[in-house]
């Protein structure tokens, strides 16, 4: 039920652009073990694939795809500074300590992060099947990275719209499309990462904390006609993510 549990969350921050699902298997303290799940995935030796965790995980995430992709269409169409400022929170509150101790990876993941985040978003209406394959590649190589939300990703490269309408009417079509590219790139992508994490993870955590403070940028919830609610909603996150990490460790560690 925990893996369960932290899929579910992972699969509604990959509905929203800007909140990354590789940030939650960050800090729930499963990062190791989701980029080590996905590496055994080798088709030629079926019985060294870590089933249990993927399963597991991945029937939470998918859950939450098929169950919430419509209402948080409707929330960030109507209420998304509001859930910006809870989730920009809850991802500060997980930041907070490696702010104590900063080095160079840490700005070094925190430029990279803010810098891709600022990329300008393009939308489209149709897109050659091909293409659709290697976005879902980016987008899944996206969120790995805590901070960099594949959501978002598939924003920059004009596929997330189609991808949320793919979602809410079942076009099996491009959902079989999209899904082998992401998984293609769960593939690629995780065996680079695991490789830094082993010669030096040190470097690369702190690399990628700073990953996660830069897609902050994304989440900005202040304008100038809401900066009280703006500050309600981004300490209750805060607060509830605080707790959470500090007071209920089996729920997240």
């Amino acid at each position: 039920m925990r893996l369960f549990f932290i899929g579910m969350i992972m699969g509604i921050c990959d509905l929203i652009p800007g909140v990354s699902g590789g940030t939650v298997a960050y800090v729930s303290g499963i990062y190791s073990d989701f980029l080590a799940a996905i590496q055994s995935l080798n088709l030629s030796d079926w019985k060294k694939i870590h089933w249990k965790f993927l399963m597991r995980l991945g029937f939470g995430i998918a859950t939450s795809v098929l169950l919430f992709s419509r209402l948080f269409h409707f929330l960030l169409t109507n209420y998304p500074l509001t859930l910006f400022a809870f989730f920009f929170g809850a991802i500060l509150a997980t930041a907070t300590p490696s702010l104590r101790k900063p080095n160079g990876m840490l700005v070094l993941g925190f430029l990279f992060s803010f810098i891709l985040c600022g990329l300008p978003k393009v939308e489209a209406l149709e897109m050659p099947l091909w293409w659709i394959f290697i976005c879902g590649m980016l987008g899944s190589g996206a969120m790995l990275l805590p901070g960099i939300s594949g959501s978002f990703m598939l924003h920059i490269l004009g596929v997330y719209t189609l991808f949320i309408r793919a979602l809410s009417h079942i076009d099996i079509k491009f959902l079989v499309v999209i899904g082998l590219g992401i998984a293609a790139g769960f593939v690629v992508f995780s065996r680079l990462v695991s490789k830094l994490l082993g010669r030096h993870p040190e470097k690369s955590h702190a690399f990628l904390m700073g990953c996660m403070l830069g897609g902050l940028r994304t989440l900005w919830p202040y304008t100038m006609h809401n900066i009280l609610s703006a500050t309600l909603f981004l300490a209750l996150g805060f607060i509830i993510t605080f707790f959470l990490e500090r007071k209920a460790p089996v729920l997240v560690k």
